[in-house]
């Protein structure tokens, strides 16, 4: 299964750091609902659970372990390449035949 959703891994990552969908919410200005749904969804397309559930509290699995090691270096080499390429381009205006 490739992995599609840039979205949905920032995501992720912000619920684990958190160990909280309410906080993760907030911080990316999302509702409750909406970060829960795109954690279930992604739990679904991978197969597997990322996070144990109980009384409200969230904790990561083995596998979510595993997978948010990989994602956080993931999204700052993500992160890193996106401010280059902006660099590189900063002041100059790029035409599009439109």
């Amino acid at each position: 299964m490739k992995f599609r959703s840039y979205d949905s891994l920032k995501i992720f990552d912000a619920v684990a750091r958190k160990q909280s969908m309410t906080a993760a919410a907030h911080d990316l200005n999302l509702s409750k609902g909406s970060i829960s749904y795109q954690i279930n969804k992604l739990e679904e397309n991978l197969g597997f659970a990322l996070f144990e559930r109980s009384n409200a509290r969230l904790q990561l699995t083995e596998n979510g372990r595993r997978i948010w090691n990989v994602s956080l270096n993931a999204l700052q080499q993500i992160d890193q390449e996106i401010e280059d390429i902006d660099r590189t381009y900063e002041g100059l205006i790029i035409e599009t035949d439109s």
